[in-house]
C-alpha cells in the first residue's frame, strides 16, 4: 500500500484540490496521511467533513505543534502504514492515474535492496514539465546525486520506501523550522541507493505565493544550522573541495556577521577560529582585488548588503547607480546619466543581469562585476 503524505500548515483554503484528485484516482490502494503542523485555520473541521463523506481510501489526520515541514515528515514516516511513502504538498495535486502508475512501477523495485524508490515527473498546470527536459524514454536508474546527467534537474515526484526513510530521519535543530529535503535525499543517494526515474507526469505543482519555494534563500538564512549541514554534505557528496565552498561561506558571513559574535558564528557553522580567520582573509583579499573606487548598480536588498560588507574595508563605494535614487551617503546617479569613472561596477539586481551587463559594456570600458546568489563576487 502507498501512503500519500501531506504536511499542512494553514492551507485549508487550497487543499480541496488535492483531496478531489485523490477521489478521482483510478486505483485506491493507498491511505492519505495528513500531519497538521500547528495550523490555526479550519483544517481539522475540513478533514472531519471529508471523513463523513464516502471515500474509497482511509484518511488519517495527526496534529502536532508547529515545527516545520521536516518535522512533519519525520512524524509522518512513523505514522505511515504503507510500504511506499509519497509526499504530496497541500497546494499540489495528482494526475488521475498517479497511484496506478506508482503501483506498476513499485513491483519492479520493492524487493531490490539497491533501490530507495521510484519517481515520476512534476509538471505545472499547463503540463509543462518542471525542470530540464529528460534525456531518456521510459525510465533510468540513478541516485539522487546523478540526476543532472539525465535531465532530471528540478522538482520530481519521488516515492520512497518507508523502511528506508525510517533509517534516515531529518535532523531537527532547536529553534529552526526548515531544512531542505536534499539533506536526506542526498544522504540516501550517497549511501548507494538508486531511484527508478520514469518519464511520465504524475504530479501537478502550483507553487503558490505563501509556499516554501517562494521564500527562497531567506529560509536558509533563517535556519543556519540546517543550511550549513546541507552545504557540508553538498561538498562531501559531490566531491567538491573546501575552496568551492568559500563563496557560500562568504555570502553567509555577509548576512550574519553583523549580528553574531565570533563564538556564535563558529558554533553555528561548525568552524574553528583558524577557519574563521581564513574566511576573513579571503573576504579581504577578494574585495581588495576589485579596486579602490567602485559604483554599485542597484541599491535594492543586494546592493544594501554590499554596502554593509564594504564598511571598514579599503573599498570606497563612490557612487550608487539607481533609478529610484534611494537614500544613501554615496553620490547618486540615475540609470540614464553618464556613468562615473571607477575601477568597477557591481551589478546587483536579481533579474535581467545579463541584459544589464551587456548594456553597461556598451556604455563604459569599466571592468564589470556580477553579484550572484551563491557567490559573493564573480568577475565578469
Amino acid at each position: 500500500m502507498i501512503t500519500v503524505f501531506t504536511p499542512i500548515y494553514n492551507r485549508a483554503y487550497v487543499v480541496e484540490k488535492l483531496y478531489q484528485s485523490l477521489v478521482r484516482q483510478s486505483l485506491y490502494d493507498f491511505e492519505w496521511l495528513i500531519v497538521d503542523d500547528g495550523s490555526t485555520d479550519n483544517i481539522a473541521e475540513l478533514v472531519k467533513q471529508w471523513r463523513k463523506s464516502f471515500n474509497p481510501f482511509p484518511i488519517h489526520f495527526v496534529q502536532q505543534e508547529n515545527g516545520g515541514k521536516h518535522r512533519a515528515i519525520n512524524r509522518g514516516v512513523q505514522e505511515a502504514r504503507g510500504d511506499a511513502f509519497f509526499i504530496v504538498d497541500s497546494d499540489d495535486y495528482l494526475t488521475d492515474n498517479a497511484i496506478q502508475l506508482i503501483e506498476e512501477w513499485w513491483k519492479d523495485v520493492v524487493d531490490d535492496d539497491s533501490f530507495a524508490g521510484v519517481s515520476g515527473l512534476r509538471a505545472k498546470k499547463n503540463m509543462c514539465v518542471v525542470g530540464d527536459e529528460v534525456v531518456f524514454d521510459e525510465y533510468v536508474d540513478a541516485t539522487n546525486l546523478e540526476r543532472a546527467q539525465f535531465g532530471l534537474e528540478g522538482d520530481k515526484a519521488e516515492v520512497y520506501k518507508t523502511a528506508i526513510l525510517k533509517r534516515y530521519p531529518f535532523p531537527e535543530f532547536d529553534g529552526e523550522n526548515f531544512i531542505t529535503e536534499a539533506v536526506v535525499w542526498d544522504k540516501i543517494a550517497y549511501d548507494g541507493y538508486k531511484i527508478r526515474w520514469y518519464n511520465q507526469i504524475i504530479y501537478i505543482c502550483e507553487y503558490i505565493e505563501d509556499g516554501l519555494t517562494h521564500q527562497g534563500m531567506n529560509l536558509f538564512f533563517q535556519n543556519p544550522k540546517g543550511w550549513w549541514l546541507f552545504m557540508h554534505q553538498d561538498s562531501l557528496f559531490r566531491g567538491k573541495s573546501d575552496e568551492n565552498n568559500y563563496p557560500a561561506k562568504l555570502n553567509y558571513y555577509e548576512w550574519l556577521h553583523i549580528r553574531l559574535t565570533d563564538e556564535e558564528f563558529m558554533d553555528i557553522l561548525c568552524i574553528d577560529r583558524e577557519e574563521l580567520e581564513f574566511i576573513r582573509r579571503y573576504i579581504k583579499n577578494t574585495i581588495e582585488n576589485i579596486g579602490e573606487r567602485i559604483a554599485i548598480y542597484g541599491l535594492g536588498q543586494r546592493g544594501q548588503k554590499l554596502l554593509r560588507l564594504y564598511q571598514g574595508t579599503p573599498i570606497n563605494v563612490k557612487y550608487v547607480i539607481d533609478k529610484n535614487k534611494r537614500s544613501s551617503d554615496n553620490v547618486q546617479i540615475g540609470l540614464d546619466e553618464e556613468l562615473p569613472d571607477v575601477d568597477a561596477i557591481v551589478v546587483t539586481p536579481k533579474y535581467n543581469q545579463d541584459e544589464i551587463v551587456e548594456q553597461l559594456k556598451i556604455r563604459t570600458k569599466n571592468k564589470l562585476l556580477r553579484y550572484e546568489e551563491w557567490e559573493l563576487l564573480v568577475w565578469q
